[in-house]
């Protein structure tokens, strides 16, 4: 059973962080679930959203508790935020789960819009060169058809965006992607990053609306959205349900770096667990930004190191023929 699919409407962020925004809203003033979403369901310019928040109204009122109201919209929301709501259900606190995911959206939608602006330039040279070659091919300035650069281009650069998602719908999630994942050199290290932001976001949630610290943590690992990290971190559930400290069930599973149990050893002792988990929280997704960052500078050099490629080989080309032509003269001189 997939999580998601490839072609399944999703909603974006822009009118998803207005909708987690207002709903906090209103049931922190006291609104019931059902008038929140009624009232939402036709505020939203968004069609796919509104149809999701009408079955959910439709659910609820029927009596349905909200996951099944969740459930019932189909995968149209992040995983990350289902997973929360449907905790928080249970353990209340549902208006500052639905603030916190607006927060967290918005953080989101916010850096990958910056970032993805910086990628524009060097895909857009290369998107120019790459018709300027077929152009030259096409006048027979250059030997060879002019519509392999073309399908190469509108192929293969799609394909380089979309290769996660892609995989992750024909594979789901699965324990061997994910752990593949994370040990993809450089980008395995930034996705690891990502990941304890989420997984601190959660835990810090769960924590705060009273969850018990075993169910938090356990929740807290699916919250990431990755298999291979939610099985390490698993075996400290137990842990501390035995008795045992956050910090040394958390250092027991090698899933953690020091840095990130030292502060959460000494929030321990402090006895303010919750709140030093908010800060690091926010740290965390301060540095999946500069990871983000990261990945993104990456994939503007690999654009950069493909147009410097595709320059020097055609480079050759016109020389060999240049040379070939000369032979050629002096041959029949």
């Amino acid at each position: 059973m997939f999580e998601t699919s490839l072609f399944s409407p999703r909603v974006r962020l822009k009118h998803l962080v207005p909708f987690l925004r207002q709903a906090g809203t209103m049931l922190r003033a006291g609104i019931g679930i059902r008038q929140t979403f009624d009232t939402l369901g036709h505020a939203t310019p968004s069609r796919t959203l509104r149809r999701a928040i009408r079955r959910m109204s439709q659910r609820v009122e029927a009596g349905d508790s909200l996951e099944e109201a969740l459930g019932s919209a189909g995968p149209v929301f992040p995983p990350l935020m289902v997973r929360i709501l449907v905790v928080g259900e249970t353990a209340g606190g549902m208006d500052r789960m639905f603030t916190e995911l607006a927060n967290y959206f918005e953080w989101w939608r916010v850096t990958l819009r910056r970032l993805l602006s910086h990628l524009v330039y060097p895909f857009f040279m290369l998107a120019v060169l790459v018709h300027v070659v077929a152009a030259v091919k096409y006048f027979g300035v250059i030997g060879g058809d002019y519509k392999v650069p073309l399908l190469l281009f509108y192929l293969g650069v799609p394909l380089a965006l979309f290769l996660p998602k892609i995989m992750r719908t024909v594979f789901g999630r699965s324990l061997v992607f994910d752990s593949l994942v994370l040990r993809v050199p450089i980008i395995g290290k930034h996705i690891r990053t990502l990941l304890l932001a989420r997984f601190t976001l959660a835990l810090e949630l769960l924590l705060e609306a009273g969850v018990g610290a075993g169910e938090a943590l356990e929740r807290g690992a699916e919250a990431s959205g990755n298999e291979a990290f939610a099985l390490g971190v698993r075996p400290a559930v137990r842990r501390v349900l035995e008795g045992e400290s956050f910090a040394e069930s958390l250092r027991r599973t090698g899933m953690f770096p020091r840095a990130f149990l030292a502060r959460v050893e000494t929030a321990e002792e402090s006895g303010a667990l919750v709140e030093d988990l908010r800060r690091l929280a926010e740290d965390y997704a301060e540095e999946a930004r500069f990871a983000i960052g990261a990945l993104t500078a990456a994939a503007a050099w690999g654009a950069y190191i493909l147009m410097c490629a595709i320059l020097i080989y055609y480079i050759l080309v016109l020389g060999s023929q240049y040379v070939s032509m000369i032979g050629g003269l002096a041959g029949g001189a």
